[in-house]
């Protein structure tokens, strides 16, 4: 239910009640890849596509020490997928790695002046 398309087309996100609640998932297009991106008790419905702002893993419209934390626990597997995994490469590796989250981390702290350039 409520689908969403990715503004590039490749990605739809939609809401699903499979697990008993309301949780919204990503799968590719041709429907492979479905990944649950929320899990808790409260319904999820209405995903939409933010524009792409490197380092926001989290969709909340700007970068925070959350984001760094969010892709420390994607890389541990305390997580399965991040919200806005396409942000999440900082250092443009083609990867989510930890070095983004370092990145993160230091322009919290001051110690960059801004992330790297898409």
């Amino acid at each position: 239910r409520y689908p969403s398309w990715s503004p590039d087309g490749t990605v739809i996100a939609f809401t699903s009640e499979r697990d008993g609640n309301s949780e919204i998932y990503i799968m590719n297009a041709d429907g492979s890849g479905q990944t649950r991106l929320t899990n808790h008790p409260a319904d999820d419905r209405s995903a939409d596509w933010q524009p792409l702002l490197v380092g926001d893993v989290n969709c909340q419209g700007g970068v925070t020490i959350v984001d760094a934390q969010l892709i420390a626990q994607k890389i541990v597997g305390r997580i399965d997928a991040l919200p806005c995994a396409k942000n999440g490469d900082v250092n443009g590796s083609g990867g989510v790695t930890i070095a983004d989250a370092q990145l993160i981390a230091q322009l919290i702290v001051g110690r960059i002046p801004s992330l790297p350039a898409p």
